[in-house]
């Protein structure tokens, strides 16, 4: 049933109680039926909601309130307040969702950090693999270059015992110099 309650609105169980009404001072000349809150239901204030058990039009048993920014509390309450141990248990609860939240936090970043080493590891075997490349490339060039020095010694060896040989033979260096800017 839904009902005005206490300056907001209730809807769920309620139960018919008789209110005295008076006619300004004396004594009472009637009694009038009202509704009130009783069972489960849930009553909105302003912006505030309580969704739960009542008993004689209070808050009373396990029950929900839930403010405007979004923050939810379930707690138990006796004649319309909370509970001190449930309240302290609402605090540890919400410390336990920021650590959980927390940890979310941190696993997620734990898991980036593993895809991340991964790809480096990746990158750096393929950078291993480039190097010993290089370096197979780099012997082949010095093996090259080695031959070609011995090649050159070999020539230069020849060209020396020629150049002997034309000196033994009686042809003197400027004869020699002429031929060779010729070829």
């Amino acid at each position: 049933m839904k009902i005005y309650y206490n300056g907001g609105r209730y809807n769920g169980c309620v139960r018919k109680t008789k209110a005295k009404v008076s006619n300004g001072g004396g004594k009472a000349k009637a009694r009038q039926l009202r509704f009130i809150p009783h069972g489960w239901g849930t009553f909105k204030f302003k912006d505030v909601s309580y969704t739960g058990f009542f008993r004689d039009g209070f808050e009373h048993g396990w029950g929900r309130i839930t403010w405007p920014n979004g923050d939810t509390y379930e707690c138990y309450f006796r004649q319309g307040r909370p509970e001190a141990a449930s309240l302290k248990l609402i605090k540890e609860a919400k410390q336990l969702r920021a650590q959980v939240s927390a940890l979310k936090a941190i696993k997620k970043a734990s898991l980036k950090l593993i895809k991340d080493s991964e790809q480096l590891r990746a990158q750096v075997s393929e950078l291993k693999e480039s190097l010993i490349e290089s370096q197979d490339d780099l012997s082949l060039e010095q093996e090259k270059t080695m031959q070609m020095a011995l090649a050159l010694d070999r020539e230069q060896g020849r060209c020396q015992a020629l150049y002997n040989l034309a000196l033994s033979v009686g042809i003197d260096a400027g004869q020699l110099n002429a031929i060779r800017n010729n070829d």
